[in-house]
């Protein structure tokens, strides 16, 4: 039985008991470089001991007479105890009576009015759980009328948690995420409690209602808003359970730790997913590591993760089916993808610029007819009826040439499209806001390319986009379907490509190892129709044995091609409805299922990709066809987005 130790605050002592039989007490959960608490017990007189004190008399915590803080708790020049002990943070906090966070600014609150102010806003958190912010009066009310003041008043409230160090943290992540009762204290030794959902919420709606006082858009951020939005909003939405908890991994990227390997050590425990401690590990070691072993426990949302343009160093550390460490947290958070539910086991086998919304989606459209319907059916993802798609087409291909001219002038950040009629300004609002996560995000970092992707039972396509890490696939290319949903609950597919060596094997083989070429953004719901019928398989995805990540070179790797910007050309306005037409007839659905890397799934055929591109590339030849999902592609001109 693992034990752990706790201080007796009655007479200052340490004692041992065992996990799972220790007597009531307090966690502590405090930044260590705000020097709260003495060297040496007691705690008291010290700014620590104070809140400890406080706590337990006005919480009526009587019957705690223990506490639990790390500096007296581990020893800390034993690194023995310590690799024995940080395995067990996940019980210690979690079997807490409260964990008390220690902030060392005033909060300025009390519990009353705490509990007021959250009365107050029980509205506003029913319409963020659904999502309900677009409606007429509600919009009306949160957005622009005494709602609005309220949202205000609430964030300046909430960005007080913001002005101490605890929160730029990891460790104190990890602690926060693992309590089961949150206490939070001020330098005003006030202890309060409040609603983990309020740091979710009330920035989100902020955010949707474009109530730009305390919102992050735009070249001038309050440091304190910022912070809700970069650290807090997404440490609670984990803690409320609104996101797979291995999610946390992405959060590490903006906190601080004094050891680069505790960005993985500090957190793993409320991941779900733990290694081994291993001593005088790097950060990359035990990266690779906590990435296999959660790949291993079926958290296949990690091979489903967009690529990312890498230098020559970066692309030497991994193969297809791994994350870089460093953009771990950017491509984490880009992928949209909450929690991924394999169809099958999965094994793991040894040895084996940003985007603007508006900006990218009009340069795609090329100011063509053709183009601006391609790009609203395959953003839309099945979202929109046929009038709604020529509205937003319509935005598209008008604002081509005001858009080339803000590039031209290097104005992007102030480019706004032209709307025509209130139509176009409602179903524009809600296609911006479709976008906004799961899908522009997802290119972040990688190139786009327009796809159709057939389904090999009905023989019917649909338009996606795939977004690759700069390189063109040249090999026959397959669409699985890992039953991966992003936040709207749509579906993005993984493109595997066969290696020149393995074009002749089935999808079934044993022996074929694919290639991760990419991913889609979120596709709608039609294109399952008729991948019912498609078999399960296993396939195997990347690793070593990899000979498509063999033979990459670096030159594949760093080529960034040139901003080539097109200009329109004429098209008959019947062209819009012709397409669409055709869109709507050929409606596309397949299922495909994967275990990954070792993955079960169904496959299916990609058709045509033609030419609309990310941040950078060239749009892919037509390719080998053979069987399952593939993709053949066109090279049109190249353009990049902004």
């Amino acid at each position: 039985m693992k034990t752990f130790r706790l201080i007796n605050t009655l007479v200052w002592t340490i004692e041992t008991f065992e996990t799972g039989r220790a007597p009531p007490y307090l966690a502590i959960s405090h930044a260590w470089s705000d020097n709260i608490f003495p060297k040496q017990l007691p705690l008291n007189p010290s700014f620590g001991g104070n809140a400890v004190r406080q706590t337990l008399l006005k919480r009526g915590l009587d019957s705690v007479t223990y506490c639990w803080v790390d500096l007296f708790c581990i020893k800390q020049d034993s690194e023995d105890d310590v690799n024995e002990q940080i395995p067990l943070m996940g019980q210690i906090y979690g079997n807490a009576e409260a964990v008390l966070i220690i902030l060392t600014n005033e909060l300025n609150l009390t519990q009353r009015q705490v509990d007021y102010g959250t009365a107050q806003l029980d509205e506003a958190l029913a319409i963020w759980k659904e999502e309900a912010w677009t409606d007429g009066q509600m919009s009306q009310y949160w957005g622009l009328g005494e709602g609005r003041t309220k949202l205000v008043q609430a964030m300046k409230i909430l960005s007080r948690f913001t002005n101490a160090a605890w929160g730029t943290r990891v460790w104190t992540l990890q602690e926060y995420l693992l309590a089961t009762n949150i206490l939070w204290i001020g330098s005003d030794l006030e202890p309060i409690s409040i609603d983990d959902e309020l740091f979710v919420a009330i920035p989100g709606l902020c955010e949707q209602l474009d109530i730009t006082e305390c919102t992050v858009r735009g070249d001038s951020i309050d440091s304190d808003y910022d912070l809700l939005f970069s650290h807090f909003s997404g440490m609670a939405a984990s803690r409320v359970g609104a996101t797979d908890r291995t999610r946390v991994m992405e959060m590490l990227g903006n906190r601080q730790a004094f050891l680069p390997v505790d960005e993985v050590y500090g957190i793993m425990a409320v991941s779900t997913v733990e290694i081994s401690i291993q001593p005088k590990e790097s950060r990359e070691s035990a990266w690779k590591r906590w990435l296999e072993a959660a790949l291993t426990t079926g958290h296949l949302r990690w091979l489903m993760i967009p690529p990312a343009i890498l230098s020559a160093e970066e692309a030497a550390e991994l193969t297809c089916e791994g994350v870089l460490c460093s953009k771990r947290h950017e491509l984490s958070s880009a992928s949209g993808l909450d929690r991924v539910t394999p169809y099958g086991p999965v094994v793991v086998s040894k040895a084996t610029g940003w985007i603007h919304r508006h900006l990218t989606l009009i340069v795609y459209s090329k100011g063509e007819w053709s183009s601006a319907i391609d790009i609203a059916v395959a953003f839309g993802s099945g979202r929109y009826n046929n009038k709604q798609l020529i509205l937003i087409a319509q935005v598209l291909k008008n604002n081509y040439d005001r858009a080339v001219r803000f590039i031209e002038r290097r104005m992007e950040r102030k480019f706004y499209p032209i709307l025509q009629s209130e139509p176009h300004r409602f179903v524009w609002a809600d296609f911006m806001q479709l976008l906004s996560r799961p899908v522009m995000d997802t290119m972040n970092f990688g190139v786009g390319y327009l796809i159709r992707v057939r389904c090999p039972m009905t023989q019917i396509p649909f338009l996606t986009v795939l977004v690759t890490n700069g390189l063109r696939p040249k090999g026959g290319l397959v669409a699985f379907d890992c039953n991966a949903r992003s936040v709207d609950r749509r579906h993005t597919l993984l493109i595997c490509e066969k290696s020149a060596t393995e074009v002749q094997k089935q999808a079934s083989d044993p022996t074929l190892i694919w290639h991760k070429a990419g991913v889609t953004i979120s596709v709608g719901e039609d294109y399952a129709i008729g991948w019912d019928d498609i078999p399960l398989e296993t396939i195997n995805v990347g690793g070593s044995r990899c000979q498509v990540c063999k033979r990459t070179s670096v030159s594949d790797i760093s080529v960034q091609p040139s901003l080539h910007i097109p200009r329109p050309r004429r098209d008959h306005a019947r062209t819009i409805r012709r397409v669409l037409w055709k869109r709507r007839t050929k409606r596309v659905l397949k299922k495909i299922t994967s275990k990954g890397v070792g993955v079960a799934v169904y496959g299916q055929d990609v058709e045509d990709v033609s030419g609309c591109k990310g941040n950078n590339g060239e749009a892919l030849k037509n390719g080998a066809v053979d069987k399952g999902i593939y993709l053949s592609v066109t090279y049109p001109e190249a353009t990049k987005s902004q």
